[in-house]
């Protein structure tokens, strides 16, 4: 992998761009979206792929003003100008100073900066992948990711570059050039103009070899750089991405991109209509040809679509690429910051105004993130939740609807608190994993099974919901409790909820629990194994039914239910994103080390609130007593 891709960093780096390198108006890149891409084992649109890329380079959905697929444009047909693009966010700035750069104040870099540095890049990378995923530091996680990064933006940057002159191919020989029937006054060819010369250079080579080295000429000399420089480039680079170009045979489908076409089919790439297409639309992009791309984009999906791939079977982009342009899930995230906002502000000074207002948005981020759950259930034909991305988002929506429910019973804020906090964090941590890739990625084939399945996610996730909502509820009544002691209506709101949806999160727990059992039975032959996911849900099922069993026999007071609300929190923590952190049992199929800061900071910032408030709590009790006495 390391070589082949320094060889496309090579060849990269000897694009000439003598065709493009003066200024144009930039070409707009709207109709590129809905060229269709195999990547990850789905097919996409181009939109969807771009919008993945740049969020894993940068960390952004958009750069610098530009949409995705503007900027991944730039980089497929303008690979001189995109080597200059601060693309890359690398938080440690210990990687910089180990590959000999300086470090930069925004933490983004360029390709051009990065590649200096490259062979000391693959020699730590190499070294850090000999480490065990679960005993990387921090640094060799960030070094790899970035390196992994660099990577796949060199392929990107090649895509297109069989179209592009380049220095490795060197025509400026008067001979030579007469030779290929070639403009005397070009210096050098892409590997496309020898490509379609390539029987000439064939039956050349042919009759070169069959004479003894010492009678070959000059030109001789000169073919034999040329063919060989052709075939070592064959070699080097394969199928790289992007794979727009389906492809059937008798060994099934496969999708190609330009280089692969290339070098599978030789000279019969250059008669086949998809890939004149996708040079006219490298051409035209280059010279500003706004209605000629346009038109040879229309073209090539319209190929693509009625047949070009023989038996492939394409889907139209169109509901993706409204999901893609509406964004709901980040929308409805700034909705429910605002939502929090007004209920922030009307706890503390009990405007109805804005407990209305609040719940308006509330109800309007609700019905985004149901719109946007139902174009992915279409997208992608399966139910709601399957990684790790859709539970957060499902749970999201599952604790702003508690949060609503226990808001209509109570006419209180607590609700719409508990809606707009959950949704809001909920949302904002499916964001980070949406950095991961494409979170509508095909699934491993236990998580793409049966019904028990579905309902299992679903049902447990619902219990989750409910127990973290009563964990907000929780925290509310602690901080209550010590502000503003004493029995009164809102302390009292504050417990009923907390209760309430306890009982909710363990009743739909053990549900979910026991569906997964059910499932496991089908998927693996037995109902219950021990494995450190089914622990963990038991964990919490235990623990709930213990903080019920404790209030009842009066062993712990409201506060105390408030406090074990808490904890409850921490623990589904653990089971849901601990578990994917240790990579065994039968669910390491969800393995990633990419929540352990998320977990591990949330705990720590838990724990700090719990000490702090029992500590208050305690003093403010014997003070109370103090005061008694006296």
């Amino acid at each position: 992998m390391i070589m082949r891709t320094a060889s496309l960093l090579l060849f990269c780096l000897s694009v000439s761009g003598i065709a493009g390198l003066a200024e144009r108006s930039p070409v707009r890149t709207d109709a590129l979206a809905r060229v269709m891409v195999l990547d990850e084992g789905r097919k996409k649109p181009l939109d969807t792929y771009a919008r993945s890329l740049l969020v894993r380079f940068s960390g952004r959905k958009t750069y610098e003003g530009r949409s995705a697929i503007e900027w991944l444009s730039g980089a497929l047909f303008r690979p001189e100008q995109a080597m200059d693009t601060r693309i890359f966010l690398i938080n440690n700035p210990e990687i910089a100073d180990a590959i000999g750069i300086a470090p930069e104040k925004r933490r983004r870099y360029s390709y051009a900066q990065l590649e200096k540095g490259y062979e000391v890049f693959a020699k730590l990378a190499r070294k850090s992948s000999m480490t065990e995923p679960k005993d990387r530091s921090a640094f060799e996680n960030d070094l790899l990711r970035t390196n992994e990064n660099l990577n796949a933006y060199a392929e990107l940057l090649s895509a297109f570059t069989l179209f592009e002159q380049s220095q490795t191919f060197d025509v400026r020989d008067s001979a030579l050039a007469a030779f290929l029937e070639m403009d005397s006054a070009q210096q050098y060819a892409s590997y496309w103009d020898l490509l379609m010369r390539s029987s000439r250079l064939s039956r050349a080579m042919q009759e070169i070899q069959a004479r003894k080295a010492e009678g070959w000429s000059h030109l001789d000399t000169e073919v034999i750089g040329i063919a060989h420089a052709m075939y070592r480039m064959a070699g080097d680079v394969e199928n790289p991405p992007v794979h727009i170009i389906p492809f059937s045979d008798s060994s099934g489908e496969t999708w190609l991109s330009p280089w692969g076409m290339a070098a599978r089919l030789g000279q019969k790439a250059v008669g086949k209509p998809e890939m004149r297409l996708v040079r006219e639309i490298w051409q035209t992009f280059r010279q500003g040809d706004q209605a000629g791309f346009d038109a040879s984009v229309r073209q090539f999906c319209a190929l693509v679509k009625n047949g070009a791939g023989g038996t492939a079977s394409i889907a139209d982009p169109g509901i993706e690429l409204l999901y893609n342009r509406i964004d709901p899930f980040s929308r409805a995230k700034i909705i429910y910051g605002i939502a929090l906002l007004c209920a922030l502000i009307s706890l503390a000074v009990q405007r109805r105004r804005l407990t209305i207002a609040g719940t308006v948005a509330v109800v309007a981020g609700v019905l985004l993130q149901i719109f946007g759950i139902i174009l992915r259930m279409i997208i992608l034909h399966r139910s709601p939740v399957a990684n790790l991305y859709e539970t957060f988002v499902f749970t999201a929506l599952c604790c702003v609807g508690l949060g609503l429910f226990i808001g209509f019973l109570q006419r209180s804020t607590i609700g719409l608190f508990i809606a707009s906090l959950g949704g809001f964090l909920l949302l904002h941590l499916a964001g980070r994993y949406d950095a991961d890739g494409d979170t509508m990625g095909m699934l491993t084939a236990v998580l793409n099974s049966n019904f028990w399945l579905s309902t299992h996610i679903m049902t447990v996730t619902l219990g989750y919901a409910g127990c973290g909502a009563a964990g907000i509820a929780g925290h509310l009544y602690c901080i209550h409790a010590i502000f503003a002691p004493g029995k009164n209506v809102t302390s009292e709101q504050h417990y009923r909820a907390l209760y309430g949806l306890l009982a909710f999160g363990l009743i739909f727990t053990t549900i979910g629990t026991v569906l997964g059992g059910m499932w496991a039975e089908q998927a693996w032959g037995r109902f219950w194994g021990w494995d450190p996911k089914e622990n963990g849900a038991l964990l919490i099922i235990l623990w709930c039914a213990m903080l019920f069993h404790a209030k009842a026999g009066r062993l712990i007071g409201e506060f105390g239910m408030a406090v074990g609300t808490i904890i409850g929190l921490m623990l589904i923590m653990f089971a849901w994103l601990g578990v994917n952190l240790l990579g065994v049992g039968l669910h390491s199929y969800g393995f990633t080390s990419s929540g352990a800061a998320i977990m591990f900071g949330f705990i720590g910032v838990e724990t700090l609130f719990l000490i702090t408030a029992i500590t208050l709590m305690i003093i403010r009790k014997q003070r109370a007593a103090m005061e008694i006495k006296s």
